[in-house]
């Protein structure tokens, strides 16, 4: 499993780490999006990512900072699809981050 590898040796292990990060990804979410329902989508499609895609993590590196820059561009995400965001706006969030 590559999660796995990444992360830790077994499912459960990997599921204790990622749970670690929920909390702050949510609390971070939330000064930018006042919207719980819009930050609850962003933060589930941010862990669903990091699990599949945590074999393109190359190690380098945070996996704090990973996995914040795959939740900012979620949170747009879910703006955009939700009619939220305009572009202008999601390039100035993109920046300051």
């Amino acid at each position: 499993m590559v999660t796995a590898a990444r992360f830790g040796s077994d499912f459960v292990t990997t599921s204790i780490r990622m749970c670690r990060h929920v909390v702050w990804v949510a609390a971070r979410l939330r000064r930018r999006c006042a919207d719980r329902d819009v930050v609850d989508e962003a933060v589930q499609d941010t862990f669903v990512a990091v699990w599949n895609g945590a074999g393109r993590w190359d190690g380098r590196g945070e996996p704090a900072a990973w996995i914040w820059g795959i939740a900012i561009r979620r949170l747009i995400g879910v703006l955009r699809t939700r009619g939220r965001w305009s572009r202008a706006e999601a390039a100035d969030e993109a920046t300051e981050s």
